[in-house]
This record gives structure tokens, C-alpha cells and sequence, in this order.
């Protein structure tokens, strides 16, 4: 296993949080997160 998969797979409930947590803030920060996100877990472009 890659060791950034190895270290997504220990954060990502937390990461998940993070990205779920700043749906308010506006200025398009959680949509960057939410994309960053999808990227690392494998659902998103890269």
C-alpha cells in the first residue's frame, strides 16, 4: 500500500470531519476541501 493511502486511510474520519464541519464558512473553502478530499480517497478528477 502507497504510504499517503496508508495515511489517509488512519485520518479519514477526521478528515471527513473537517470537510463535513466547514460547509458554512462560504468563499468556496469547503467546496476546495470536499474536492481535495474526493481526490485523495479516489472518487474525484486529479
Amino acid at each position: 500500500m502507497l504510504k499517503w493511502v496508508s495515511w489517509f486511510k488512519e485520518y479519514e474520519d477526521r478528515l471527513e470531519a473537517i470537510v463535513s464541519g466547514t460547509y458554512d464558512i462560504g468563499w468556496g473553502f469547503q467546496e476546495v476541501l470536499a474536492d481535495l478530499h474526493a481526490q485523495l480517497d479516489g472518487t474525484g478528477e486529479n
